[in-house]
């Protein structure tokens, strides 16, 4: 039982604090150019964050909106699922090697000092 209530407060303190933070963000919210070394399209740079939802709800063909009610761990977990997917695509399409602008770009970066 004091489990189950440890879990329930911890919700509600997590969605109390997500809210605050999504409308603090409009205020400082943030267009950068690239990201990581990785140019972002000017159409994604304009689109608040439930419209960036709703692009990650097309690439995954659905509807019903559910990706922004993902708690942002969550989220971040199905991004990393949904490129190491599209990776592994990419190296059974080139004989084991990635071919990738975007791929190489980020090893670009992970070998620089």
């Amino acid at each position: 039982m004091k489990h189950t209530l440890e879990r329930k407060i911890a919700k509600c303190c997590v969605k109390l604090l997500g809210g605050l933070y999504l409308k603090a963000e409009k205020y400082i919210r943030e267009d950068p150019e690239r990201v990581l070394g990785v140019k972002i399209d000017q159409d994604l740079r304009k689109y608040e964050r439930k419209e960036l939802c709703n692009e990650f709800d097309k690439y995954l063909k659905r509807t019903d909106g559910e990706f922004y009610l993902l708690q942002s761990t969550t989220k971040i977990r199905l991004g990393v699922q949904v490129l190491r997917n599209h990776e592994l695509q990419l190296r059974s399409r080139n004989n084991g090697s990635l071919n990738n602008k975007v791929y190489e770009k980020i090893e670009k970066l992970e070998s620089s000092p």
